[in-house]
Protein backbone atom coordinates (compact mmCIF):
# COMPACT_ATOMS: atom_id res chain seq x y z
CA UNK A 1 0.00 0.00 0.00
CA UNK A 2 1.11 3.64 -0.30
CA UNK A 3 3.54 4.26 1.87
CA UNK A 4 2.06 7.49 3.31
CA UNK A 5 -0.49 5.63 4.82
CA UNK A 6 -0.34 2.98 7.55
CA UNK A 7 -1.38 -0.24 6.85
CA UNK A 8 -4.40 -2.31 7.47
CA UNK A 9 -3.47 -5.60 8.87
CA UNK A 10 -6.08 -7.40 7.88
CA UNK A 11 -9.59 -8.20 5.70
CA UNK A 12 -12.70 -9.02 6.80
CA UNK A 13 -16.79 -8.92 6.56
CA UNK A 14 -18.49 -6.02 8.13
CA UNK A 15 -21.65 -6.68 10.10
CA UNK A 16 -23.98 -4.45 9.13
CA UNK A 17 -26.88 -3.49 11.29
CA UNK A 18 -30.00 -2.36 10.83
CA UNK A 19 -29.95 0.17 7.96
CA UNK A 20 -31.73 3.47 7.48
CA UNK A 21 -30.95 5.87 10.38
CA UNK A 22 -29.53 3.29 12.42
CA UNK A 23 -27.81 5.20 11.25
CA UNK A 24 -17.87 -15.73 -2.58
CA UNK A 25 -17.51 -17.85 -4.28
CA UNK A 26 -17.11 -20.92 -6.13
CA UNK A 27 -16.24 -24.28 -4.91
CA UNK A 28 -17.38 -23.89 -1.52
CA UNK A 29 -17.77 -20.45 -1.38
CA UNK A 30 -14.02 -20.01 -1.55
CA UNK A 31 -12.47 -16.58 -1.79
CA UNK A 32 -11.95 -16.58 -5.29
CA UNK A 33 -13.58 -16.07 -9.11
CA UNK A 34 -13.68 -18.79 -11.50
CA UNK A 35 -14.92 -21.87 -12.35
CA UNK A 36 -17.71 -23.36 -10.16
CA UNK A 37 -16.05 -26.11 -8.24
CA UNK A 38 -12.42 -25.83 -9.54
CA UNK A 39 -11.26 -21.96 -10.36
CA UNK A 40 -13.53 -21.10 -7.15
CA UNK A 41 -11.11 -22.75 -4.78
CA UNK A 42 -8.82 -19.57 -4.36
CA UNK A 43 -5.75 -21.94 -5.83
CA UNK A 44 -5.26 -21.05 -9.70
CA UNK A 45 -1.55 -22.30 -9.59
CA UNK A 46 0.63 -20.32 -12.01
CA UNK A 47 -1.38 -21.55 -14.89
CA UNK A 48 0.03 -19.32 -18.66
CA UNK A 49 -3.11 -17.89 -19.95
CA UNK A 50 -3.43 -19.74 -23.58
CA UNK A 51 -3.49 -17.14 -26.61
CA UNK A 52 -7.44 -16.02 -26.59
CA UNK A 53 -9.05 -18.46 -24.21
CA UNK A 54 -8.69 -18.57 -20.49
CA UNK A 55 -6.03 -21.41 -18.38
CA UNK A 56 -6.92 -24.62 -16.96
CA UNK A 57 -8.52 -23.17 -14.03
CA UNK A 58 -10.93 -20.91 -15.99
CA UNK A 59 -8.72 -17.61 -15.46
CA UNK A 60 -8.75 -15.58 -18.39
CA UNK A 61 -4.78 -14.46 -16.64
CA UNK A 62 -2.54 -15.95 -14.55
CA UNK A 63 -3.56 -16.61 -11.35
CA UNK A 64 -2.13 -17.62 -7.92
CA UNK A 65 -3.36 -17.19 -4.36
CA UNK A 66 -5.89 -15.57 -4.95
CA UNK A 67 -4.94 -12.80 -7.37
CA UNK A 68 -4.01 -12.06 -10.58
CA UNK A 69 -0.48 -11.87 -11.21
CA UNK A 70 0.66 -9.01 -12.51
CA UNK A 71 -2.50 -7.51 -11.91
CA UNK A 72 -4.65 -7.05 -14.64
CA UNK A 73 -6.57 -3.43 -15.50
CA UNK A 74 -10.37 -3.03 -14.91
CA UNK A 75 -11.74 0.52 -15.86
CA UNK A 76 -15.19 1.71 -14.73
CA UNK A 77 -16.74 5.24 -14.36
CA UNK A 78 -16.09 7.40 -10.95
CA UNK A 79 -19.53 8.23 -9.09
CA UNK A 80 -17.93 10.41 -6.46
CA UNK A 81 -19.20 9.20 -2.91
CA UNK A 82 -19.72 12.22 0.02
CA UNK A 83 -16.92 10.62 1.82
CA UNK A 84 -14.30 12.39 4.02
CA UNK A 85 -11.50 9.97 3.25
CA UNK A 86 -8.27 9.38 6.25
CA UNK A 87 -5.27 12.01 5.34
CA UNK A 88 -3.51 11.20 2.36
CA UNK A 89 -6.59 9.36 0.57
CA UNK A 90 -8.49 10.29 -2.44
CA UNK A 91 -11.08 9.32 -4.59
CA UNK A 92 -8.22 7.91 -6.66
CA UNK A 93 -5.92 7.01 -4.34
CA UNK A 94 -7.46 5.07 -1.46
CA UNK A 95 -7.12 1.91 0.38
CA UNK A 96 -10.19 0.35 -1.18
CA UNK A 97 -8.04 0.76 -4.60
CA UNK A 98 -5.36 -0.87 -2.82
CA UNK A 99 -7.02 -3.91 -1.70
CA UNK A 100 -8.16 -4.63 -5.13
CA UNK A 101 -5.30 -4.37 -6.74
CA UNK A 102 -2.65 -5.98 -4.04
CA UNK A 103 -5.44 -8.77 -2.62
CA UNK A 104 -7.13 -9.75 -6.23
CA UNK A 105 -4.91 -8.06 -8.33
CA UNK A 106 -6.76 -5.97 -10.35
CA UNK A 107 -5.87 -2.58 -10.99
CA UNK A 108 -9.29 -0.16 -10.75
CA UNK A 109 -9.11 2.82 -13.23
CA UNK A 110 -11.82 5.47 -13.58
CA UNK A 111 -12.32 6.67 -17.21
CA UNK A 112 -14.10 9.66 -15.51
CA UNK A 113 -15.63 11.32 -12.63
CA UNK A 114 -18.61 13.12 -11.56
CA UNK A 115 -20.18 13.49 -8.11
CA UNK A 116 -23.03 10.59 -7.15
CA UNK A 117 -24.93 13.55 -5.48
CA UNK A 118 -28.44 15.49 -7.50
CA UNK A 119 -27.89 12.72 -9.94
CA UNK A 120 -24.73 13.94 -11.87
CA UNK A 121 -22.94 10.56 -12.62
CA UNK A 122 -26.03 9.26 -13.99
CA UNK A 123 -26.10 12.87 -16.13
CA UNK A 124 -22.76 12.24 -17.82
CA UNK A 125 -23.31 8.58 -18.18
CA UNK A 126 -26.57 9.42 -20.38
CA UNK A 127 -24.44 11.99 -22.07
CA UNK A 128 -21.72 9.49 -22.71
CA UNK A 129 -24.22 6.85 -24.24
CA UNK A 130 -25.73 9.02 -25.91
CA UNK A 131 -22.20 10.20 -27.66
CA UNK A 132 -21.17 6.87 -28.57
CA UNK A 133 -18.48 7.61 -26.07
CA UNK A 134 -16.53 4.07 -24.74
CA UNK A 135 -18.27 2.02 -22.28
CA UNK A 136 -15.96 1.10 -19.01
CA UNK A 137 -15.00 -2.57 -18.55
CA UNK A 138 -17.68 -2.95 -15.63
CA UNK A 139 -20.38 -0.73 -14.59
CA UNK A 140 -22.61 -0.29 -11.51
CA UNK A 141 -25.51 1.43 -12.11
CA UNK A 142 -28.89 2.00 -10.25
CA UNK A 143 -32.63 0.91 -11.06
CA UNK A 144 -34.61 2.65 -8.18
CA UNK A 145 -36.45 5.20 -9.74
CA UNK A 146 -38.08 5.14 -13.34
CA UNK A 147 -35.04 7.78 -14.47
CA UNK A 148 -32.40 5.39 -13.61
CA UNK A 149 -34.36 2.31 -14.69
CA UNK A 150 -34.23 3.52 -17.95
CA UNK A 151 -30.98 4.70 -18.09
CA UNK A 152 -29.93 1.20 -17.44
CA UNK A 153 -31.91 0.06 -20.64
CA UNK A 154 -30.89 1.92 -22.21
CA UNK A 155 -27.02 0.51 -21.52
CA UNK A 156 -28.72 -2.44 -22.44
CA UNK A 157 -29.98 -1.47 -25.38
CA UNK A 158 -26.73 -0.17 -26.81
CA UNK A 159 -25.51 -3.68 -27.39
CA UNK A 160 -21.92 -2.57 -25.96
CA UNK A 161 -22.59 -5.13 -22.55
CA UNK A 162 -22.30 -8.84 -22.13
CA UNK A 163 -24.87 -11.49 -21.85
CA UNK A 164 -23.26 -12.93 -18.67
CA UNK A 165 -25.42 -16.17 -18.88
CA UNK A 166 -22.42 -18.41 -19.51
CA UNK A 167 -19.97 -16.13 -17.45
CA UNK A 168 -22.39 -16.08 -14.68
CA UNK A 169 -22.60 -20.13 -14.28
CA UNK A 170 -18.65 -20.19 -14.79
CA UNK A 171 -17.53 -17.30 -12.60
CA UNK A 172 -20.40 -17.12 -10.06
CA UNK A 173 -19.57 -17.48 -6.23
CA UNK A 174 -22.18 -20.78 -4.57
CA UNK A 175 -23.87 -17.95 -2.70
CA UNK A 176 -24.19 -15.39 -5.33
CA UNK A 177 -25.90 -18.34 -7.36
CA UNK A 178 -28.22 -19.44 -4.17
CA UNK A 179 -29.44 -16.01 -3.95
CA UNK A 180 -30.00 -15.39 -7.52
CA UNK A 181 -31.69 -18.95 -7.28
CA UNK A 182 -33.80 -17.95 -4.74
CA UNK A 183 -34.40 -14.96 -6.01
CA UNK A 184 -35.25 -14.99 -9.63
CA UNK A 185 -37.64 -12.33 -10.61
CA UNK A 186 -34.73 -10.06 -9.80
CA UNK A 187 -33.56 -10.96 -12.91
CA UNK A 188 -35.93 -9.04 -14.77
CA UNK A 189 -34.30 -5.39 -14.49
CA UNK A 190 -31.90 -6.83 -16.72
CA UNK A 191 -33.08 -9.61 -18.87
CA UNK A 192 -34.00 -8.57 -22.51
CA UNK A 193 -35.16 -10.79 -25.11
CA UNK A 194 -34.21 -14.04 -22.48
CA UNK A 195 -31.05 -12.75 -22.46
CA UNK A 196 -28.94 -11.24 -18.79
CA UNK A 197 -27.03 -8.30 -19.38
CA UNK A 198 -26.11 -7.65 -16.23
CA UNK A 199 -26.33 -9.08 -12.36
CA UNK A 200 -28.76 -7.59 -10.34
CA UNK A 201 -27.79 -6.48 -7.07
CA UNK A 202 -30.62 -6.41 -4.21
CA UNK A 203 -31.27 -5.01 -0.84
CA UNK A 204 -32.20 -6.45 2.40
CA UNK A 205 -36.00 -7.76 2.30
CA UNK A 206 -38.80 -6.62 4.21
CA UNK A 207 -36.59 -4.05 6.31
CA UNK A 208 -38.70 -1.23 5.67
CA UNK A 209 -42.27 -2.65 6.16
CA UNK A 210 -44.16 -0.60 8.25
CA UNK A 211 -45.89 -1.61 10.98
CA UNK A 212 -48.54 0.48 13.62
CA UNK A 213 -47.07 2.24 16.82
CA UNK A 214 -49.49 3.84 19.07
CA UNK A 215 -49.04 6.00 22.34
CA UNK A 216 -49.84 3.02 24.88
CA UNK A 217 -50.04 5.97 27.42
CA UNK A 218 -52.79 7.78 25.44
CA UNK A 219 -54.37 4.29 25.45
CA UNK A 220 -53.67 4.22 29.32
CA UNK A 221 -54.97 7.64 29.68
CA UNK A 222 -57.92 7.24 28.02
CA UNK A 223 -58.51 3.04 29.09
CA UNK A 224 -58.76 1.87 25.97
CA UNK A 225 -57.06 -1.24 24.02
CA UNK A 226 -54.46 -1.34 21.61
CA UNK A 227 -56.62 -1.67 18.33
CA UNK A 228 -56.46 -5.09 15.83
CA UNK A 229 -59.14 -4.46 13.65
CA UNK A 230 -59.95 -0.68 11.22
CA UNK A 231 -62.59 -0.62 13.30
CA UNK A 232 -61.13 -1.12 16.54
CA UNK A 233 -58.79 1.82 15.10
CA UNK A 234 -61.24 4.24 14.37
CA UNK A 235 -61.97 4.44 18.05
CA UNK A 236 -59.04 5.20 19.24
CA UNK A 237 -58.20 7.19 17.06
CA UNK A 238 -61.55 9.22 17.87
CA UNK A 239 -61.04 9.22 21.08
CA UNK A 240 -57.09 10.51 20.80
CA UNK A 241 -58.58 13.25 18.56
CA UNK A 242 -61.82 14.31 21.19
CA UNK A 243 -60.22 12.93 24.18
CA UNK A 244 -57.54 15.44 25.00
CA UNK A 245 -54.95 12.51 25.85
CA UNK A 246 -52.15 15.14 26.15
CA UNK A 247 -53.95 16.97 28.68
CA UNK A 248 -53.51 20.43 28.05
CA UNK A 249 -57.21 20.91 27.80
CA UNK A 250 -57.55 21.54 24.14
CA UNK A 251 -58.24 19.81 20.78
CA UNK A 252 -54.87 19.63 19.03
CA UNK A 253 -54.26 16.51 18.98
CA UNK A 254 -54.09 13.67 15.87
CA UNK A 255 -55.51 9.97 15.59
CA UNK A 256 -52.89 9.05 12.80
CA UNK A 257 -49.88 10.64 11.11
CA UNK A 258 -49.27 9.79 7.64
CA UNK A 259 -48.28 11.08 4.15
CA UNK A 260 -50.66 11.52 1.37
CA UNK A 261 -47.58 12.26 -0.91
CA UNK A 262 -47.40 9.04 -1.47
CA UNK A 263 -49.46 5.97 -0.38
CA UNK A 264 -46.23 3.37 -0.87
CA UNK A 265 -43.76 4.64 1.24
CA UNK A 266 -40.56 3.27 4.04
CA UNK A 267 -42.33 5.27 6.91
CA UNK A 268 -45.61 7.30 7.58
CA UNK A 269 -47.04 4.83 5.24
CA UNK A 270 -50.31 4.68 3.99
CA UNK A 271 -49.89 1.40 2.20
CA UNK A 272 -51.65 -0.79 5.06
CA UNK A 273 -55.07 1.42 4.80
CA UNK A 274 -55.77 0.04 1.55
CA UNK A 275 -54.49 -3.51 1.97
CA UNK A 276 -56.95 -3.51 5.05
CA UNK A 277 -59.64 -3.76 1.92
CA UNK A 278 -57.33 -5.94 -0.30
CA UNK A 279 -56.77 -2.50 -2.18
CA UNK A 280 -52.99 -2.19 -3.82
CA UNK A 281 -52.30 1.24 -5.52
CA UNK A 282 -49.51 2.83 -7.52
CA UNK A 283 -48.42 -0.46 -7.94
CA UNK A 284 -48.59 -3.60 -10.81
CA UNK A 285 -49.78 -7.02 -9.43
CA UNK A 286 -49.94 -10.12 -10.69
CA UNK A 287 -53.99 -11.30 -10.84
CA UNK A 288 -55.03 -14.78 -10.31
CA UNK A 289 -54.77 -15.67 -14.52
CA UNK A 290 -50.63 -14.60 -14.47
CA UNK A 291 -51.28 -11.24 -16.22
CA UNK A 292 -50.23 -8.18 -14.44
CA UNK A 293 -52.94 -5.72 -13.33
CA UNK A 294 -52.66 -2.15 -11.98
CA UNK A 295 -53.20 -1.49 -8.28
CA UNK A 296 -54.77 2.13 -8.72
CA UNK A 297 -57.49 1.30 -11.09
CA UNK A 298 -59.22 -1.62 -8.90
CA UNK A 299 -62.15 -1.56 -7.31
CA UNK A 300 -60.67 -1.90 -3.74
CA UNK A 301 -58.72 1.19 -4.03
CA UNK A 302 -61.66 2.75 -4.05
CA UNK A 303 -62.48 1.18 -0.51
CA UNK A 304 -59.44 2.77 0.82
CA UNK A 305 -59.99 6.06 -0.82
CA UNK A 306 -63.32 6.35 0.74
CA UNK A 307 -61.89 5.55 4.37
CA UNK A 308 -58.92 8.08 3.89
CA UNK A 309 -62.12 10.48 3.13
CA UNK A 310 -64.15 9.60 6.06
CA UNK A 311 -60.82 9.74 8.58
CA UNK A 312 -59.93 13.48 6.95
CA UNK A 313 -63.85 14.25 7.35
CA UNK A 314 -63.26 13.18 11.11
CA UNK A 315 -60.16 14.80 11.65
CA UNK A 316 -58.56 11.82 12.80
CA UNK A 317 -55.11 12.76 10.06
CA UNK A 318 -54.01 16.03 9.46
CA UNK A 319 -55.89 18.14 7.02
CA UNK A 320 -52.32 19.10 5.38
CA UNK A 321 -51.03 15.21 5.13
CA UNK A 322 -51.23 15.28 1.06
CA UNK A 323 -48.49 17.92 1.28
CA UNK A 324 -46.50 15.69 3.92
CA UNK A 325 -43.55 14.28 3.72
CA UNK A 326 -42.37 11.63 5.52
CA UNK A 327 -40.00 13.75 7.62
CA UNK A 328 -43.16 16.04 8.35
CA UNK A 329 -45.16 13.07 9.19
CA UNK A 330 -42.82 11.79 11.18
CA UNK A 331 -42.43 15.60 13.61
CA UNK A 332 -46.08 14.76 13.93
CA UNK A 333 -45.55 11.88 16.07
CA UNK A 334 -41.98 12.96 17.62
CA UNK A 335 -43.55 16.30 18.68
CA UNK A 336 -46.35 14.47 20.69
CA UNK A 337 -49.41 15.90 18.38
CA UNK A 338 -50.17 12.38 16.74
CA UNK A 339 -50.90 9.26 18.65
CA UNK A 340 -50.39 6.52 16.02
CA UNK A 341 -47.42 6.22 13.25
CA UNK A 342 -46.43 4.09 10.64
CA UNK A 343 -42.44 2.68 10.85
CA UNK A 344 -40.42 -0.42 10.52
CA UNK A 345 -39.74 -2.24 12.95
CA UNK A 346 -36.23 -0.01 13.92
CA UNK A 347 -38.69 3.07 14.37
CA UNK A 348 -38.53 2.76 17.75
CA UNK A 349 -35.35 4.04 17.86
CA UNK A 350 -35.36 6.25 15.03
CA UNK A 351 -37.78 8.43 14.81
CA UNK A 352 -39.82 7.30 17.48
CA UNK A 353 -37.12 7.44 20.28
CA UNK A 354 -36.77 11.66 19.55
CA UNK A 355 -39.96 11.73 20.85
CA UNK A 356 -38.86 11.78 24.94
CA UNK A 357 -37.26 15.10 23.95
CA UNK A 358 -40.51 16.63 24.05
CA UNK A 359 -42.71 14.60 25.64
CA UNK A 360 -40.71 12.58 28.21
CA UNK A 361 -43.41 10.77 29.26
CA UNK A 362 -44.42 9.42 26.03
CA UNK A 363 -44.35 5.37 25.74
CA UNK A 364 -45.00 3.92 22.18
CA UNK A 365 -45.61 0.56 21.50
CA UNK A 366 -45.48 -1.49 18.03
CA UNK A 367 -49.12 -3.48 17.68
CA UNK A 368 -48.57 -4.54 14.09
CA UNK A 369 -50.97 -4.16 11.42
CA UNK A 370 -54.69 -3.70 11.44
CA UNK A 371 -57.08 -6.60 10.15
CA UNK A 372 -60.28 -4.86 7.64
CA UNK A 373 -63.87 -5.98 7.54
CA UNK A 374 -63.22 -9.03 5.81
CA UNK A 375 -60.03 -10.17 7.68
CA UNK A 376 -57.74 -8.77 5.12
CA UNK A 377 -54.31 -7.17 5.84
CA UNK A 378 -51.72 -5.98 3.15
CA UNK A 379 -49.13 -3.49 2.64
CA UNK A 380 -45.89 -2.59 0.98
CA UNK A 381 -42.70 -3.72 0.55
CA UNK A 382 -40.22 -2.43 -1.15
CA UNK A 383 -38.39 -3.51 -4.14
CA UNK A 384 -35.77 -6.32 -3.69
CA UNK A 385 -33.48 -5.14 -6.90
CA UNK A 386 -32.13 -1.74 -6.88
CA UNK A 387 -29.19 -2.04 -8.91
CA UNK A 388 -27.15 -3.86 -11.49
CA UNK A 389 -23.73 -4.77 -12.27
CA UNK A 390 -23.08 -4.65 -15.77
CA UNK A 391 -20.00 -6.19 -18.20
CA UNK A 392 -18.67 -4.58 -21.16
CA UNK A 393 -18.69 -7.37 -23.92
CA UNK A 394 -15.31 -6.32 -25.21
CA UNK A 395 -13.62 -7.16 -21.72
CA UNK A 396 -11.47 -9.70 -22.09
CA UNK A 397 -11.30 -10.58 -18.27
CA UNK A 398 -15.47 -11.11 -17.13
CA UNK A 399 -13.70 -13.54 -14.53
CA UNK A 400 -12.00 -10.92 -12.63
CA UNK A 401 -15.52 -8.87 -12.69
CA UNK A 402 -16.61 -11.23 -11.28
CA UNK A 403 -13.67 -11.86 -8.82
CA UNK A 404 -14.25 -8.36 -7.53
CA UNK A 405 -17.81 -9.42 -7.17
CA UNK A 406 -17.84 -12.00 -5.40
CA UNK A 407 -15.67 -11.11 -2.93
CA UNK A 408 -17.79 -8.07 -2.41
CA UNK A 409 -20.60 -10.66 -1.29
CA UNK A 410 -18.32 -12.33 1.20
CA UNK A 411 -18.06 -8.60 2.86
CA UNK A 412 -21.79 -8.51 2.90
CA UNK A 413 -22.65 -11.66 4.22
CA UNK A 414 -19.75 -11.42 6.80
CA UNK A 415 -18.60 -14.92 5.03
CA UNK A 416 -16.84 -17.09 7.81
CA UNK A 417 -13.94 -18.30 7.37
CA UNK A 418 -12.73 -15.95 4.72
CA UNK A 419 -11.04 -12.59 5.20
CA UNK A 420 -13.82 -10.69 5.32
CA UNK A 421 -15.76 -12.04 8.35
CA UNK A 422 -14.96 -9.00 10.40
CA UNK A 423 -15.10 -6.54 8.23
CA UNK A 424 -13.95 -4.76 5.07
CA UNK A 425 -10.51 -3.99 6.40
CA UNK A 426 -9.11 -3.65 10.04
CA UNK A 427 -8.17 -0.37 11.27
CA UNK A 428 -10.69 1.14 9.08
CA UNK A 429 -14.32 -0.27 9.40
CA UNK A 430 -13.26 -2.28 12.55
CA UNK A 431 -11.17 -3.42 15.15
CA UNK A 432 -9.59 -5.97 17.38
CA UNK A 433 -9.25 -4.89 20.75
CA UNK A 434 -7.60 -7.33 23.46
CA UNK A 435 -8.60 -10.28 20.94
CA UNK A 436 -12.24 -9.44 20.15
CA UNK A 437 -13.66 -7.58 17.27
CA UNK A 438 -15.03 -3.49 17.68
CA UNK A 439 -17.02 -1.44 15.64
CA UNK A 440 -16.49 1.18 18.29
CA UNK A 441 -15.45 4.57 16.22
CA UNK A 442 -13.02 5.42 19.34
CA UNK A 443 -11.27 2.46 19.08
CA UNK A 444 -10.52 2.27 15.03
CA UNK A 445 -7.26 4.10 14.31
CA UNK A 446 -8.62 4.90 11.18
CA UNK A 447 -12.35 5.22 11.43
CA UNK A 448 -13.61 5.40 7.61
CA UNK A 449 -16.21 3.87 5.87
CA UNK A 450 -13.89 2.18 3.61
CA UNK A 451 -16.33 0.22 1.67
CA UNK A 452 -17.90 3.01 0.14
CA UNK A 453 -14.75 4.02 -1.64
CA UNK A 454 -15.23 0.56 -3.63
CA UNK A 455 -16.98 0.36 -7.34
CA UNK A 456 -20.45 -0.23 -5.48
CA UNK A 457 -22.00 2.48 -2.79
CA UNK A 458 -23.92 -0.42 -1.84
CA UNK A 459 -22.54 -4.20 -1.71
CA UNK A 460 -24.11 -6.89 -3.41
CA UNK A 461 -26.79 -8.78 -0.93
CA UNK A 462 -28.54 -11.79 0.08
CA UNK A 463 -32.02 -10.31 0.98
CA UNK A 464 -32.96 -12.87 3.41
CA UNK A 465 -29.96 -11.60 5.54
CA UNK A 466 -31.82 -9.51 8.19
CA UNK A 467 -34.66 -11.57 8.54
CA UNK A 468 -32.46 -14.60 8.91
CA UNK A 469 -30.23 -12.62 11.47
CA UNK A 470 -32.72 -11.61 13.67
CA UNK A 471 -34.54 -14.53 13.53
CA UNK A 472 -31.55 -16.16 15.02
CA UNK A 473 -30.64 -13.44 17.44
CA UNK A 474 -34.24 -13.92 19.16
CA UNK A 475 -33.41 -17.66 19.60
CA UNK A 476 -30.46 -16.64 21.82
CA UNK A 477 -30.67 -17.86 25.70
CA UNK A 478 -29.64 -16.14 28.66
CA UNK A 479 -25.74 -15.72 28.61
CA UNK A 480 -25.48 -16.82 24.85
CA UNK A 481 -23.44 -14.41 22.43
CA UNK A 482 -24.51 -13.84 18.75
CA UNK A 483 -22.77 -16.86 16.54
CA UNK A 484 -21.34 -14.43 14.23
CA UNK A 485 -20.41 -10.80 12.68
CA UNK A 486 -23.81 -10.36 10.85
CA UNK A 487 -25.99 -11.07 14.24
CA UNK A 488 -23.53 -9.69 16.96
CA UNK A 489 -23.66 -6.23 14.30
CA UNK A 490 -27.38 -6.31 15.13
CA UNK A 491 -27.30 -7.42 18.67
CA UNK A 492 -25.10 -4.81 19.69
CA UNK A 493 -27.38 -1.86 17.58
CA UNK A 494 -30.60 -2.96 18.19
CA UNK A 495 -31.20 -5.83 21.16
CA UNK A 496 -33.95 -3.43 22.46
CA UNK A 497 -35.89 -4.26 19.25
CA UNK A 498 -35.33 -7.72 18.60
CA UNK A 499 -38.88 -8.58 19.26
CA UNK A 500 -40.52 -5.75 17.08
CA UNK A 501 -38.51 -7.35 14.45
CA UNK A 502 -39.41 -10.82 15.11
CA UNK A 503 -43.42 -9.52 15.27
CA UNK A 504 -42.97 -7.58 11.79
CA UNK A 505 -41.94 -10.66 10.07
CA UNK A 506 -45.22 -12.26 10.79
CA UNK A 507 -46.41 -9.86 8.27
CA UNK A 508 -44.27 -11.20 5.23
CA UNK A 509 -46.93 -12.79 3.70
CA UNK A 510 -49.45 -10.41 3.22
CA UNK A 511 -47.04 -7.77 1.57
CA UNK A 512 -46.81 -6.64 -1.72
CA UNK A 513 -44.46 -5.28 -4.00
CA UNK A 514 -44.50 -3.77 -7.59
CA UNK A 515 -43.91 -6.40 -10.36
CA UNK A 516 -43.26 -4.45 -13.38
CA UNK A 517 -39.54 -3.58 -12.62
CA UNK A 518 -39.25 -2.67 -16.42
CA UNK A 519 -38.30 0.14 -18.17
CA UNK A 520 -40.99 2.03 -18.80
CA UNK A 521 -42.94 1.17 -21.50
CA UNK A 522 -43.93 2.99 -25.25
CA UNK A 523 -46.92 4.42 -24.32
CA UNK A 524 -45.51 5.64 -20.53
CA UNK A 525 -43.19 7.59 -21.62
CA UNK A 526 -45.78 9.50 -24.18
CA UNK A 527 -48.71 9.56 -21.57
CA UNK A 528 -47.40 8.36 -18.17
CA UNK A 529 -47.37 11.83 -16.64
CA UNK A 530 -50.47 12.75 -18.05
CA UNK A 531 -52.14 9.61 -16.64
CA UNK A 532 -50.14 10.19 -12.90
CA UNK A 533 -51.25 13.60 -12.98
CA UNK A 534 -55.03 12.86 -13.36
CA UNK A 535 -54.60 9.83 -10.93
CA UNK A 536 -52.95 11.87 -8.29
CA UNK A 537 -55.57 14.89 -8.65
CA UNK A 538 -58.61 12.67 -8.52
CA UNK A 539 -57.28 10.35 -5.52
CA UNK A 540 -56.89 13.86 -3.81
CA UNK A 541 -60.01 15.29 -4.43
CA UNK A 542 -61.83 12.38 -3.77
CA UNK A 543 -60.38 12.56 -0.09
CA UNK A 544 -60.50 16.36 0.44
CA UNK A 545 -64.41 15.73 -0.02
CA UNK A 546 -64.07 18.11 -3.30
CA UNK A 547 -65.69 15.17 -5.42
CA UNK A 548 -67.87 12.14 -4.77
CA UNK A 549 -65.96 9.02 -4.48
CA UNK A 550 -68.05 7.68 -7.73
CA UNK A 551 -65.60 9.94 -9.42
CA UNK A 552 -63.47 6.99 -9.05
CA UNK A 553 -65.43 4.94 -11.60
CA UNK A 554 -65.12 8.00 -13.87
CA UNK A 555 -61.16 8.21 -13.55
CA UNK A 556 -60.96 4.51 -14.06
CA UNK A 557 -62.31 4.75 -17.19
CA UNK A 558 -60.88 7.46 -18.45
CA UNK A 559 -57.76 6.39 -17.65
CA UNK A 560 -58.14 3.05 -19.65
CA UNK A 561 -58.49 5.27 -22.63
CA UNK A 562 -56.21 8.00 -22.37
CA UNK A 563 -53.05 5.01 -22.77
CA UNK A 564 -53.88 3.14 -19.78
CA UNK A 565 -55.10 0.02 -21.40
CA UNK A 566 -52.37 0.28 -24.11
CA UNK A 567 -49.69 0.40 -21.14
CA UNK A 568 -51.41 -2.37 -19.74
CA UNK A 569 -50.63 -4.11 -22.70
CA UNK A 570 -47.21 -3.36 -22.96
CA UNK A 571 -46.18 -3.93 -19.46
CA UNK A 572 -47.54 -7.63 -19.73
CA UNK A 573 -45.65 -7.92 -23.04
CA UNK A 574 -42.78 -7.28 -20.71
CA UNK A 575 -43.46 -9.59 -18.14
CA UNK A 576 -43.98 -12.95 -20.23
CA UNK A 577 -40.79 -11.76 -21.86
CA UNK A 578 -38.86 -12.16 -18.76
CA UNK A 579 -41.17 -14.36 -17.13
Amino acid sequence: MNGKRKKASSLAALAIAVAVGLSACSGGGGGTAGTAGTAGNGDGGNAETPPGGANEGGYTAPFANGKYEPAIEMTSIGCTPNLEYPEGQSFEDNVALDWAREKLGIDIKYLWQAPHENGGCEQKLRLSLSGNQKMPDVLHVWANSVESSNLLANLIDSGQFLDIGEAFEQYASDDLKRIMEENPQAWHIVTKDNKKYGVPLMQLAHNNDNMLYVREDWLQKLNLKAPATIEELETVMDAFVNGDPDGNGKKDTLGLAVTLEVFNSWMADASWIFGAYGGAPNVWREAADGSLVYGSIQPETKLGLAKLREWMEKGYIDKEALLHNVDKAGSLATSGKAGIFSAPFWGAQWPLADTAKNVPEAKWTMIGLPTGPDGKIGHYTLGLATHAFLINKDYAHPDAAFHYLNKLLEFALAKPGTDMEHGFMEGYDYAIVDGKVTKDPAQIPNHFDVYKATLMPEPPNDPKRNVDSFTRLSRLKEGEEPANSIDAGNWACCKDIVGNAIDSFQYIDSAYRDAFTGAPTETMRTKGDFLSKMEKETFSNIIYGQEPLDAFDSFVEKWKSSGGEQIAQEVNAWYQSVK
